[in-house]
């Protein structure tokens, strides 16, 4: 396997873990709108705590990082 599919693998691991060990309570009646991530996102994480959401983004080799508190993303490359 490349270095490059081990990482994200790595990478898409850790978010699944984080998002089967952390509760998130879903306590929405409506989408407010949308933010867009980097290209086919397989997988969501949310740290209640720092009000992060991080999308694992499969065929860009990325990580959408966004802000909850004001929507404001980053994406950072896994390769």
């Amino acid at each position: 396997m490349k270095m490059k599919a081990k990482r994200f693998l790595s990478l898409t691991l850790c978010v699944l873990l984080t998002l089967t060990l952390s509760p998130i309570p879903v306590n929405a009646d409506a989408v407010a709108g949308s933010i867009p991530a980097g290209a086919r996102p397989i997988a969501v994480a949310v740290n209640p705590t720092t009000n992060k959401i991080y999308v694992a983004n499969h065929d860009s080799n990325s990580v959408t990082v966004i802000d909850g508190a004001n929507n404001t993303t980053v994406t950072v490359a896994t390769d």
